[in-house]
């Protein structure tokens, strides 16, 4: 699901008859708009609107790890060598272990052992489409309206943009990421 829409994009819109796009510009710049979004989170390797995420851990790890996504809230953490993962497994938070929100890092009250995938965490990862940064937002609505100047140009071999809910896919030129856009997407980046 696209965080921005039309309605997000259009004051990035400065065209001559910008204050009216016909429905099909606008189911057009929407599917760019999911398009974006998808590359968006592709390219930072993390997750930008809140959904559910489970992943698996290595014991390995040692006490101190860091979670793929963060912003998170809800974690829900398994400990199982065996690797069932059911309530018995589920450990307290602030009793077995410890967590921040805020950067997802977790502390574990003891030592796992070094086996792969013997902790299990699930959890809400990204921020509410309100509380997305404004920067993100802001760079995302940026690339749309990059995208759309380019389609308008016919710098693209191959646009696929019929019908509703179709995906929008590019063949030309190699993906290029304006520096300015490039900029506010390497701070959200998971490296």
């Amino acid at each position: 699901m696209a965080w921005i829409d039309f309605d997000k994009v259009k004051p990035y819109l400065t065209y001559d008859n910008a204050t009216s796009f016909s429905v099909e510009e606008q189911d057009f710049i929407n599917r760019l708009c999911d398009a974006v979004c998808k590359f968006i989170e592709n390219y930072c390797g993390r997750v930008i609107e809140k959904t559910q995420v489970t992943e698996f851990i290595d014991g390995n790890v040692g006490k101190t790890f860091v979670l793929s996504n963060y912003p998170i809230s809800n974690l829900e953490l398994y400990y199982d060598p065996n690797r069932k993962f059911t309530s018995e497994t589920k450990l307290t938070k602030d009793t077995d272990y410890f967590v921040s929100e805020k950067t997802a890092v977790v502390r574990l009250n003891f030592q796992p052992i070094p086996e792969p995938q013997v902790l299990k965490a699930v959890y809400m990862a990204g921020w509410l489409t309100d509380d997305i940064p404004a920067d993100l937002v802001d760079a995302a609505c940026q690339f749309v309206v990059y995208k759309y100047d380019k389609v308008r140009k016919n710098e693209y071999d191959l646009i696929t943009k019929a019908g509703q809910g179709a995906s929008v896919t590019f063949i030309g030129p190699k993906e290029e990421i304006p520096p300015n856009i490039k900029t506010v997407l390497d701070m959200y980046k998971l490296w």
